[in-house]
């Protein structure tokens, strides 16, 4: 059901239509850049955006700064030339020394797109071209539109490029089995992604987060985020949800004042790269074929995700019900002296593999939910660790009494030799 009282794609589409046919990127460095390989699951690469505004608004540390991608600087106006600062920022691969925006004047920016309202709590994070190395630029503050306090926060980031799939894409319903996600592509290689979820995502009852996110294939990244409450957490919701609408968020990171900003980040000599992957990572799609070549006969597939290295995850029923199934496959240093009280009280194979067994409750709770957990070391350094829950996601209710994957049969495919080929 539509959170906001509308229908979340009905509004998306609305926001894209007075929007999209003035988005003009400069073709020649957006598409130059193309898609790489991330780290961290999709969960995590949302409570960055969200929860870095804060850190860099409060503390002032922080990523790098990315572009207005709209020119209108008006709230309530519609757009008349998107993407400006991307165009401007892809012909000039240098700044000018010298320029910056203040704290204040990223507050200033920020309340001067709000809509009508009380804006208190105010703090921010500037930036300059002087800076040797790229620092985000953020703002944050309490918006009150007359139907509840809200916190309200930006940040202007750039993402290592080539720009991760996982830095662009929704969140897996594995673990934000709640949220309300659409992702758009754009002219010109952009993308937006309106996410609208919960500040814990297995919490459903507990404190609203939305946020929309609009990125360039050369890294630049403009994160709104939004709550139903006067903080992020450790206060009670205010109102039944976030105070902008779909519209006005994607408005709000389309914003063309932002290219005042982009105008004073570092030169672009200094933005961050994504490193090659290390031939020791299995990206998604090779850990996917290996597992389901190690499933036990009688599983249906019904779904699959997870990043592009280290880790996947399969959806799987045998008839009785949906599991959950997740597999990492990590490298470390066959001698790190952490693992060593990880393994304590588990076993060891003839090849001196260490591993341990558990059988627990879900970590995220889900009402009858279990977890099953085979974890696996091997003298080489190399990890696997397989999962499986008796659930279809993190913090709903169980669809089975154990997951569908025996215990010994999960510890065997945990130990096969066919994750280390």
């Amino acid at each position: 059901m539509p959170m906001d009282g509308s229908s979340f794609e009905d509004e998306l589409g609305q926001a894209l239509r007075r929007t999209g046919d003035a988005f003009q990127a400069d073709s020649h460095a957006l598409v130059s850049a193309g898609v790489a390989r991330g780290r961290r699951i999709r969960r995590r690469r949302r409570a960055g955006i969200a929860g870095g505004v804060t850190a860099l608004a409060l503390v002032g540390v922080g990523g790098a700064v990315v572009p207005g991608l709209m020119s209108s600087g008006s709230p309530a106006s519609a757009p008349t030339a998107v993407a400006s600062s991307v165009q401007a920022a892809a012909s000039t691969p240098s700044r000018p020394a010298g320029r910056s925006v203040s704290d204040k004047e990223m507050v200033r920016l920020l309340r001067g797109l709000l809509p009508k309202g009380k804006v208190s709590e105010t703090s921010g994070r500037g930036v300059s071209s002087d800076q040797k190395t790229p620092l985000g630029a953020s703002a944050q503050a309490v918006f009150d539109d007359g139907q509840g306090a809200a916190q309200v926060a930006v940040l202007l980031n750039r993402q290592p490029t080539p720009v991760s799939d996982d830095d662009v894409s929704c969140p897996d319903k594995a673990h934000n089995p709640y949220d309300q996600c659409t992702r758009t592509l754009l002219p010109g290689g952009l993308v937006l992604v309106v996410d609208k979820g919960y500040e814990y995502a297995a919490q459903p009852d507990g404190t609203k987060l939305w946020t929309a996110t609009l990125t360039a294939e050369d890294g630049r990244q403009i994160a709104f985020s939004e709550w139903n409450a006067p903080a992020e957490k450790g206060v009670p919701a205010s109102r039944p949800a976030p105070p902008l609408t779909t519209a006005q968020m994607t408005r709000l990171v389309t914003s063309g004042v932002w290219d005042r900003v982009f105008k004073a980040f570092p030169s672009t000599d200094s933005a961050p790269t994504t490193p090659p992957r290390s031939p020791a990572e299995p990206t998604k799609q090779e850990i996917l074929t290996t597992l389901k070549q190690l499933l036990p006969a009688g599983l249906k597939v019904s779904g699959e995700g997870g990043q592009e290295t280290g880790y996947a995850m399969l959806t799987v029923d045998d008839g009785h019900g949906r599991t959950l199934v997740e597999v990492n496959v990590q490298r470390w240093q066959p001698d790190d002296a952490d693992f060593a009280e990880r393994y304590a009280g588990g076993g060891t194979t003839p090849d001196g593999t260490r591993y341990t067994i558990r059988q627990e409750g879900s970590e995220k709770g889900g009402s009858g939910a279990v977890q099953w957990v085979a974890d696996t070391f091997r003298p080489d350094g190399l990890r696997v660790v397989v999962m499986e829950l008796n659930a279809a996601s993190y913090g709903v209710a169980a669809t089975r009494e154990t997951p569908a994957i025996p215990v010994d049969r999960l510890k065997a495919i945990a130990l096969d030799g066919a994750w280390g080929k």
